[in-house]
């Protein structure tokens, strides 16, 4: 993802529970940590509903739960306004690169019920304001140098997350590593295109490249998101 440029603030609704449009980015901050983050989204006035990060830096810098996530309550957490407005889930126990983390906007949902995390994803599953309740699943996928058998068990991964989510609508936002436009997928697009097939899913793609001439920061959506659509449109 590129950073936009210029505000991206929402006139919200005076009820909460009826917005209907969901804001959400997938970003790959290349080393940056958290709170690096923040000033970014804080002088460009750029704000989420969420917001899926990758490759964060300084992870480790923070106080970290049994499970393995920054814990929420970390005092250098609640000290940064703009952080302040987000529910973070953060983690750098993983196989991919650096840390992840999911920023979750206060004002979009109640909380987050429950957590969970794998070798390439992590997750947070919400209470949005309406009551509806959905997975968000975040992701770094393997780069192209490594090898293929990584993809494919990122693959297996994530397959087993959507069905231990497939009760409530789930959304996936990641850095796939994986080229699916043009004529001739790449080996790593043709094994996340079969498991869309497969997991009846489907890919909302951007307009436009988010890395270089290339789309490597795409969402998918579950076969119950796409039929229940209260918590975004």
């Amino acid at each position: 993802m590129h950073v936009p440029q210029g505000p991206h603030q929402r006139q919200l609704p005076s009820d909460q529970s009826q917005r209907q449009v969901l804001l959400i980015a997938s970003w790959n901050v290349r080393g940056k940590s958290l709170f690096q983050v923040a000033d970014v989204l804080s002088d460009q006035k750029i704000h989420f509903d969420i917001l899926a990060l990758q490759e964060v830096g300084a992870v480790a810098q923070g106080t970290v739960t049994d499970y393995g996530f920054w814990n929420r309550n970390d005092p250098r957490l609640q000290l940064h306004d703009e952080l302040n407005d987000y529910w973070v889930v953060c983690t750098d126990c993983l196989n991919s690169h650096l840390g992840q983390a999911i920023l979750i906007d206060k004002s979009y949902t109640d909380g987050i019920l429950g957590t969970l995390k794998g070798d390439r994803f992590i997750g947070a599953h919400l209470l949005h304001k309406s009551g509806a309740k959905m997975w968000i699943l975040a992701g770094h996928l393997p780069h192209h140098q490594q090898p293929i058998m990584d993809y494919s068990n990122a693959m297996q991964e994530l397959n087993s997350l959507l069905q231990r989510t497939q009760h409530s609508p789930c959304l996936v936002a990641a850095d796939w590593n994986a080229t699916l436009s043009g004529t001739t997928l790449d080996a790593q697009a043709l094994q996340l295109a079969c498991l869309v097939a497969e997991s009846k899913c489907q890919l909302p793609m951007p307009k436009e490249p988010t890395w270089k001439n290339k789309t490597y920061d795409f969402f998918l959506a579950s076969p119950l998101l796409l039929q229940n659509r209260s918590c975004c449109k």
